[in-house]
């Protein structure tokens, strides 16, 4: 199953789409068994695996800059506090994939 943000109303106008890509890199390259906790995660847990992947896109070393560029603008435009229900929902998602 492929999560796209679009499928939950997240584009290109809104950071959240930003945010949904670089937590599902994260999740690829880090094993879902390593990050998820047991259960459906809570908002405050996605709140930090958001948190934690944009910084992560951020620090890791890509050779492909738009990947960089939606990282940075994760990164500079996210505000977890106001995370909406479809990123929620895109984020959960991910995680059971």
């Amino acid at each position: 199953m492929i999560i796209l943000p679009t499928n939950y109303g997240l584009d290109a106008t809104n950071p959240e789409a930003y945010v949904a890509i670089a937590v599902s890199s994260f999740v690829r390259e880090i094993g879902k068994e390593k990050i998820h906790a047991e259960g459906t995660p809570t908002r405050e847990y996605l709140e930090m695996l958001a948190l934690y992947s944009i910084r992560w896109a951020n620090l890791k070393a890509s050779d492909d800059e738009r990947f960089k560029g939606v990282a940075k603008l994760a990164y500079e435009y996210f505000k977890p506090e106001e995370m909406s229900d479809n990123l929620e929902r895109c984020l959960i998602d991910i995680l059971g994939s």
